[in-house]
């Protein structure tokens, strides 16, 4: 009997521009909402950068709500 391997999927690498194009992006106030939201639920995106994008909306959400409760307690 043939042992059958899983399929491992292999992403591939990330390049050091595509890096810098999201941490710009990142950078920009109102459209880094749009752009990470947008990639985090695209399944055709490469699954590093899907989880960059999760990982930064999730910072973003928490800076909004504690810059906004600060904005009312002062």
């Amino acid at each position: 009997m043939e042992v059958q391997r899983e399929k491992e999927s292999v992403e591939s690498v990330v390049k050091i521009e595509e890096w810098l194009f999201l941490i710009l992006i990142a950078m920009l106030p109102i459209i880094n909402f749009l752009v990470f939201g947008y990639f985090c639920f695209n399944r055709r995106l490469n699954a590093n950068k899907r989880n960059f994008s999760i990982a930064v909306l999730i910072y973003l959400i928490i800076i909004t709500v504690l810059a906004s409760l600060t904005g009312m307690l002062v």
